[in-house]
């Protein structure tokens, strides 16, 4: 997985993620959601609603 900070120094990119990676991210962003964190949910959701749309 890369991390890099973007030039606006606010958000940051993510790739080269292994498909094991991305899995791992949801699996934990869901936990979080389960302890009632909304950002994880939504997360969670987007990452679930990528991973459909993608050939694996």
């Amino acid at each position: 997985m890369k991390l890099v900070q973007n030039a606006d120094k606010q958000t940051f990119t993510a790739n080269e993620l292994s498909f094991a990676e991305v899995k791992t991210l949801r699996d934990a962003l869901k936990a979080f959601a389960k302890g009632g964190s909304t950002q994880a949910a939504k997360l969670a959701a987007e990452i679930e609603t990528a991973l459909d749309n993608m050939q694996v």
